[in-house]
């Protein structure tokens, strides 16, 4: 039986807009079963973040844990700044908006590197990094994503991410066979300024999961 839950995502975990942000889905699930809560989601950060906080976190839990891994928008990135070494996310809605995120790399990057394939493969693969790592571990987990078309077979599907395709798709969790976001618009649940499922859609998505966990 795990001790605690970890959630480890983007702003739908981290609690962005609720009035509690102790009130999102896994949240309500710990609580609701007595275990410890922890959450390392940040809003508006990559799956990158998400693949190396897990691995982070697993070197520090001794004890069985429960993981809720949310993986963020594909589209976003991380880079290292060799100047700062550090690690520095760029999104494309930093762009599309025209704020001072908008740098050089950034443009750069949107403009002539990112791509629907490549979006595919790199998220496909730290999916599956994150999967093949747990399943080799004493703890429990259940994985969520933004975008679905990650496992979508019309377009951008050469063998290789039909591969990642097959290995990660019977360990996403859906909600009604829809992202925890859809299936909030399409339930005409209450939304924030921002977009954010608010208190109703996570309570809901609560009760969702928990009749299959």
């Amino acid at each position: 039986m795990p001790k605690k839950i970890i959630a480890i995502g983007d702003s739908f975990l981290a609690g962005s807009e609720l009035r509690d942000p102790k009130t999102t889905w896994p949240a309500l699930f710990a609580k609701h079963h007595g275990l410890d809560y922890q959450c390392l989601a940040q809003p508006g950060h990559t799956s990158q973040y998400v693949l190396r906080t897990l691995f982070e976190s697993l070197q520090q839990e001794t004890e069985s844990c429960f993981y809720v891994l949310h993986w963020p928008s594909a589209m976003r990135f991380e880079y290292v700044d060799r100047q700062r070494d550090t690690w520095v996310q760029i999104n494309p809605n930093a762009i599309l908006h025209g704020n001072s995120e908008s740098d050089t790399v950034k443009k750069c990057y949107y403009t002539y590197v990112n791509s629907l394939l490549g979006d595919k493969w790199h998220n496909l693969l730290m999916i599956y990094s994150a999967l093949t790592t747990l399943k080799h571990t004493k703890h429990q987990f259940a994985m969520t994503v933004v975008d679905d078309f990650l496992f979508e077979t019309d377009f951008h599907n050469p063998d290789y991410v039909t591969f990642l395709q097959d290995q990660c798709r019977p360990c996403i969790h859906w909600f009604d066979g829809q992202t925890f976001a859809d299936w909030a618009k399409r339930n005409d649940f209450p939304h924030g300024a921002h977009g954010h499922p608010l208190e109703a859609a996570h309570q809901a998505a609560f009760k969702y999961f928990s009749t299959v966990y």
